[in-house]
C-alpha cells in the first residue's frame, strides 16, 4: 500500500507524489519516491542529472522543515534538500505540508547552501508569506545552519 505526499505552495498550487512508506508514525514519517528526471535539475549549487533519482523523505510534525536525501539508482549521494515547512500532517494514507518557499542544500561534502532567497523575497513583496511565516523560516534557517550535521547523522541512522 502506498502513501501520497501532498505539498501545498503559498501560491495555491499543489504538488502530489505517490510514494512508498518506510516508517509511518503519528509524529514522524519516512517515505521513498523515485523521481524520473528527463532534464537536469539545477538550483544554484544543487544539481541532479537527467536520470532516475531515488529520494528518501523525512517528515516530523514538530519541526519546521522536511528533508530529502537524493541518490542515484546505484546509491551515489547527490545531496540533501531541506524545505522550510509548516503544518506537517501525517496519516496512514497521506503526508501533507505547507511549503514556505526557502530551501536548503547540503552537498555530499557537507557544504550548506540557502536556495530560493530570490523566490522568498518575491513572496514577501507579493504578500504570499505572512510575517509569522517569515519569522519561522528565518528561525529554521538559523537552526539548520547550526545543526545540519547532527540532522544528517540522525537521518543516516534510520
Amino acid at each position: 500500500m502506498g502513501i501520497k505526499e501532498i505539498k501545498r505552495k503559498l501560491d495555491g498550487s499543489i504538488h502530489s507524489f505517490d510514494c512508498a512508506p518506510i516508517l509511518i508514525e503519528s509524529n514522524r514519517a519516512i517515505i521513498s519516491h523515485i523521481w524520473h528526471r528527463t532534464t537536469p535539475y539545477i538550483d544554484g549549487p544543487a544539481y541532479l542529472p537527467a536520470e532516475e533519482i531515488h529520494t528518501k523523505a523525512f517528515f516530523w510534525t514538530e519541526r519546521d522543515y522536511v528533508l530529502y536525501k537524493l541518490s542515484s539508482p546505484r546509491g551515489f549521494l547527490y545531496g540533501y534538500r531541506i524545505d522550510a515547512a509548516e503544518g506537517i500532517l501525517i496519516t496512514q494514507g497521506t503526508i501533507s505540508w505547507q511549503d514556505l518557499i526557502l530551501d536548503f542544500w547540503i552537498s555530499p561534502k557537507f557544504d550548506f547552501h540557502v536556495l530560493d532567497e530570490d523566490e522568498l523575497q518575491a513572496g514577501i513583496k507579493n504578500k504570499l508569506i505572512t510575517p509569522e511565516q517569515l519569522q519561522r523560516v528565518r528561525l529554521t534557517e538559523a537552526h539548520l545552519r547550526d545543526n545540519f550535521l547532527g540532522l544528517i547523522k540522525e537521518i543516516e541512522s534510520c
